[in-house]
């Protein structure tokens, strides 16, 4: 992984105070950022000397006195928990992904931004397998490419639902 140099601004010498200005510690143990929150990712931002930063990353380099050379991992599973650098941990993508899928948070089913199945469907689909009915019926059944109903028999998708 190659490292962007451009992000190794020189910080202000009271940027440290202000962004801990805007920090909350709350009972949980997580600490929250409380300005420029993206409402669609929930990750906040800081702009510092013209260049913006994932205020998770920020407190990183704040904290740790250097920029982060990976991805920034929350331990907590908390987007606002920017801050409590007891949750937070340098990894790869690969710890990241293995995170997000040891913690159940991945987008499944309906959820999945390209879904084509709903769980109604699957149940059916899995009931009629049980009874033998022919892969290529079922997908002319419910209007939809075979493979899909192979994937659902094989449990390659949708193996969590049960009828």
């Amino acid at each position: 992984m190659t490292i962007d140099k451009t992000i190794e601004a020189t910080l202000p010498p009271l940027m440290s105070d202000q962004f801990w200005a805007n920090v909350t510690r709350e009972e949980t143990g997580c600490w929250h950022y409380n300005k420029n929150i993206n409402k669609k990712t929930g990750y906040a931002h800081v702009s510092v000397a013209g260049k913006t930063w994932l205020a998770h990353r920020l407190a990183w380099k704040l904290i740790n006195g250097r920029d982060p050379r990976m991805f920034i991992l929350h331990s907590c599973d908390n987007r606002r928990c920017v801050v409590n650098p007891n949750h937070l941990r340098e990894g790869t993508v690969q710890d990241n992904a293995d995170d997000m899928t040891n913690r159940n948070r991945q987008a499944r089913g309906e959820k999945h931004g390209i879904a084509v199945l709903n769980e109604q469907v699957v149940r059916e689909i899995k009931t009629l397998i049980a009874q033998q009915v022919k892969p290529r019926f079922i997908a002319q059944r419910f209007d939809i490419p075979r493979y899909l109903v192979y994937n659902v028999k094989r449990e390659v998708a949708w193996a969590w639902v049960t009828i």
